[in-house]
């Protein structure tokens, strides 16, 4: 992931989890690619999310989905609290059958 800075890490499955909050607006987020599937869970609050040189705003229940290597990057700003959440996982888990297998309930975890 973008510099291997999330604050929780995969051991097992390629996923990885980050949450942010800011009581006084997004914090900037650089411009960045990686080869994972990044989904952002809008969870309190509002802010611009740009994928490429496309605008999303972004409000408390919005999903957004970023595919694999695609540039994106969050600019600052200062509109009140804000509050989301970032999970990226890699494409493979996508073919994984053994563990489709176990969210099927074919399996243990």
């Amino acid at each position: 992931m973008f510099r291997d800075e999330f604050k929780e890490r995969y051991t097992t499955i390629p996923v990885a989890i980050y949450r942010a909050s800011k009581a006084t607006g997004a914090e900037e987020l650089i411009a960045h690619r990686h080869r994972e599937i990044e989904l952002i869970y809008m969870r309190e609050g509002e802010m611009d999310f740009f994928v490429g040189t496309e605008r999303h705003h972004l409000l408390g229940g919005d999903l957004l989905v970023v595919p694999p290597y695609a540039v994106h990057r969050i600019p600052a700003h200062a509109n009140g609290r804000t509050a989301h959440d970032c999970i990226c996982f890699s494409a493979s888990l996508l073919c994984d059958a053994a563990l489709r297998g176990r969210l099927e309930g074919k399996g243990s975890l």
